[in-house]
């Protein structure tokens, strides 16, 4: 396995939460011998996400969204979803959860596995999502 680096973008860093900004801009990525990205892969396929769970449901705080640097939460008629191949996996939106219902992928309690799959089944429907919107944008 190799590392290969990789600069965020100047638009990325702008927008990102102070806590966030205080990490390196910098990220590495594990490359594997064929050039692929090698980062935990899913049963899904993708790489690693963030999953929003049950405690979400119906309350949709959207603090996440607010301090999402890449804009990859969505909202759904009863909660919020992050879309897998967006998600950067920096975790800004699990600090920010104030129903702790921000899990990743991989440590989402047994109890809630199944929003694993009701996620990434809301983003292979084929239907047009609109980003959320923050807090302070209605």
């Amino acid at each position: 396995m190799r590392y290969v680096f990789s600069q965020w973008s100047s638009a990325i860093i702008q927008r990102m939460d102070t806590f966030v900004c205080e990490l390196q801009k910098t990220t590495y990525l594990r490359i594997d011998e064929s050039g692929a990205d090698a980062r935990n892969q899913t049963e899904f396929g993708g790489t690693m996400t963030y999953i929003i769970t049950a405690p979400c449901i119906d309350v949709k705080d959207r603090g996440c969204v607010d301090v999402c640097p890449v804009d990859c939460i969505y909202e759904g008629s009863d909660q919020l979803y992050i879309r897998p191949d967006e998600c950067i996996d920096c975790g800004a939106c699990v600090l920010e959860c104030p129903v702790e219902a921000i899990f990743p992928e991989e440590e989402v309690p047994d109890r809630w596995q199944s929003f694993v799959a009701k996620n990434y089944e809301y983003f292979e429907s084929g239907e047009e999502r609109e980003v959320a919107k923050g807090r302070d944008e209605d």
